[in-house]
């Protein structure tokens, strides 16, 4: 029984480290295009991954954004927001991608980064209409990539927060 128990205890710390490395190793940033926003004006976002390790790793770069309430098999990832009366807005959207093609997946060399292929607005999202600050934090979170066979992150990473400001529209 304790031969049973120390394999087992070996044998998931060499299975383990491989996944928090590499969720150490990758860094994902989210960036608007501005700090300040008139209510009603498109929210922009960009994603990015970048591996800061020494090994190259497979990621899915589709960054398909939905609730964080959508099963994560159904997502690539989402957005949490925070209001300036500091509560978490709920998403008004919750749908599922399916799975991503071959393509999504790249090789991410040592040191490089991949950006969303286009700037997301947010607004459909959540209800931005409140003036104030809100702060922004996006999360990163595959489990795709073994069904065709590459050997992918898996697993959640969460990108820095990012506050923004909505203030009246101008007369």
């Amino acid at each position: 029984m304790r031969v049973a128990f120390t394999v087992i205890l070996i044998s998931s710390l060499f299975a383990y480290p491989t996944i928090v490395l590499a969720a150490r190793n990758l860094e994902l940033t989210l960036s608007c295009d501005k700090d300040k926003y008139q209510k009603d004006e498109p929210i922009q976002i960009t994603l990015t991954l970048k591996n800061r390790s020494g090994k190259p790793i497979y990621v899915n770069k589709r960054f398909f954004l939905t609730s964080g309430e959508t099963p994560v098999e159904k997502r690539d990832g989402y957005i949490t927001v925070i209001s300036p009366k500091q509560e978490k807005l709920k998403c008004k959207i919750d749908y599922g991608t399916g799975l991503p093609r071959t393509d999504h997946f790249i090789l991410l060399e040592p040191g490089k980064e991949q950006s969303s292929e286009r700037k997301q607005t947010i607004n459909h999202f959540f209800d931005f209409s409140t003036p104030g600050k809100y702060q922004i934090t996006a999360t990163y979170e595959n489990v795709f990539g073994k069904e065709i066979g590459l050997d992918a992150f898996t697993g959640k990473i969460d990108s820095n927060t990012v506050t923004i400001e909505i203030v009246e529209k101008k007369e």
